[in-house]
């Protein structure tokens, strides 16, 4: 039995990435498209149209990451949310951990 690694269930952005990362970012949500962009603040809203048309305004970080659970658990659909992370992109995997990918 081969042991596949789990799919992520949101992707986090940082709200600081840069235009020159923009080329990797694309390249890893190509891989798993996101169904929505969930921002936690009027900041993240001008980048998220960057990545997607469906923009979703959350009060805080938390309700972003709850809503994109839910997104999961009923569409099995991943979710971008762009907030804060000490890196440019983190995977948010079923368990609740984040695992770093750009």
């Amino acid at each position: 039995m081969i042991d596949l690694p789990d799919l992520p269930v949101a992707y986090l952005l940082s709200r600081d990435f840069t235009p020159e990362q923009i080329e990797d970012i694309h390249r890893v949500l190509n891989i798993t498209p996101i169904e929505c962009v969930l921002v936690c603040d009027a900041y993240g809203i001008d980048k998220a149209s960057e990545f997607h048309e469906l923009i979703i305004r959350c009060d805080s970080q938390e309700t972003a990451i709850q809503k994109a659970f839910e997104i999961h658990d009923k569409l099995q659909q991943v979710a971008l949310i762009i907030g804060n992370t000490p890196h440019v992109l983190d995977e948010i995997l079923p368990d609740g951990t984040h695992k770093q990918v750009i």
